[in-house]
This record gives C-alpha cells, structure tokens and sequence, in this order.
C-alpha cells in the first residue's frame, strides 16, 4: 500500500477535528449548550417554531435546561426525531412540564435516520407535520442535539415559507456554531466542509444539483417534497399558514 500524495487529507482532518457536542465545552453558554432558538427565517412569524436539544433523553444533559425553555416559550407541541414514544421516560429527570406534555399526547414522535428520500423516512415526516398541526402551538422541532435532523425538517418549512438558500443555510450553520465553536468565514474549509452536510440533503431532497440550489424555487421544491412525504395541497397550505400568516 502507497500514498498517492502524502498529508492530501491532513487539513480535512484538522478541520473535522471538533468537540464532541455530548459534552458542554468550557465557557459555552446555557443557551449554546441547548442549541435551542426560534426559526424565522422566509416569512414565519417570531413565536411560531422553534428547534433546539432533546429535552427527554438523559444521555444528552440537557434534559432540564430544554425543560426550562420549553415551558418559559410555553411550547404546545413537539416533534422528536430522535426517539420513539416508547423510548421516551416520564419519570425520573424530566421537569414536571416536559414530562406532563407527553402525558397529555403532544409529543409526537417521528425517528429518523440519515436518509430523507427512503420511503419510510418521508411518511413519517409527512404523517408527523400532518399531525403536529392539530396540536396548539408555539412547536419545538428536536432530535438529539438540534443540529442534522432538526436543520434539515426546519430547512424543509423555511423553504416552503419562502426561505431563501443564504437563510435557511445560515440557520443549519448556527447549530455548528453554537455547539462546536466552528470557524464560521463562509470562505473557511471548515465552515464549507459542513456546510456540504445541508447541501448534499437539500439537493438529494429537492432532486437537483448543489450548484442549482441557489437558483431553484425553494418554495415549490419543498412543497413538492412534502406532497411526495404523503402531504396533501390542503396540509402543505395549512402548515404554511399557521406558520406565517397573523
């Protein structure tokens, strides 16, 4: 075995080379740590919806702090990508709040992977959409740390709000920013090595190239997709409106 080209990966390396997010780093804020804030990007309206950490999985460390913010927003329904309801533990460690909602029915589950055009994955994002509009907001979007899977479902609804691609990339890089302390230059290889992350989804989603992402109806592409996640006009219009309008 030979190196083609000795160190070629090297500065990748360094780049990839973050904190694990599981761990609070030093200095790092309640609010960073949480990764938690609201989404406003296009045209949603400020207390609408809001995405942040798992507030129900130990594991995590967040549990009491995602606790706190969900009642201080007083949030009325939550989509969890990161668990199924039987995964979820109503007792020891979950704040009153928190562990009251999943009592009353308004957490609603919908456990992704990593792939957002396999069949399974796009009706349980359609069916969790669909079902978290019945419940009275403001909503949380979470999974583990409120990064991958919650920027790319919060991606999805600020591109059908009308979104631009500089807004809904910049709200998926927050979450890198918060949590890991990245080089945020948009020139920077590390900020452009992540940012890859929602570029590749985006396009694999919305059925085009990365270099078209920028260019594309963003509206029309998520709309698209959600309807192939199994949502009707009706839905994709209502969650639109609930969204946005006053």
């Amino acid at each position: 075995m030979t190196l083609a080209q000795r160190g070629r990966y090297r500065e990748e390396y360094k780049a990839y080379n973050i904190n694990d997010a599981r761990y609070r780093m030093e200095g790092q804020t309640d609010a960073a740590f949480i990764n938690a804030r609201e989404v406003t990007a296009g045209g949603i309206r400020p207390g609408r919806l809001y995405r942040g950490s798992t507030p129900f999985d130990p594991a995590f460390g967040r549990i009491e702090l995602m606790g706190s913010y969900i009642e201080a927003h007083s949030i009325g329904g939550i989509l969890n990508l990161a668990n199924g309801q039987a995964e979820m533990k109503t007792g020891e460690g979950l704040p009153d709040y928190t562990s009251d909602m999943i009592e009353q029915g308004r957490v609603l589950t919908c456990h992704l992977g990593v792939d957002y055009t396999e069949p399974a994955a796009m009706r349980s994002i359609g069916e969790g959409l669909d079902r978290l509009m019945e419940l009275e907001g403001p909503w949380l979007i979470h999974c583990s740390l409120g990064r991958d899977r919650t920027g790319v479902i919060c991606a999805v609804v600020e591109a059908l709000c009308g979104a631009t691609y500089d807004e809904i990339v910049q709200d998926y890089m927050i979450s890198y920013d918060l949590l890991h302390n990245i080089d945020m230059n948009p020139e920077s290889l590390q900020y452009r090595l992540f940012k890859m992350r929602i570029d590749d989804i985006l396009a694999a989603i919305f059925g085009t190239e990365i270099e078209a992402l920028p260019g594309i109806d963003l509206r029309l592409a998520a709309r698209d997709y959600l309807m192939r996640c199994g949502m009707t006009g009706d839905k994709i219009d209502k969650l639109e409106r609930l969204l946005i309008s006053d």
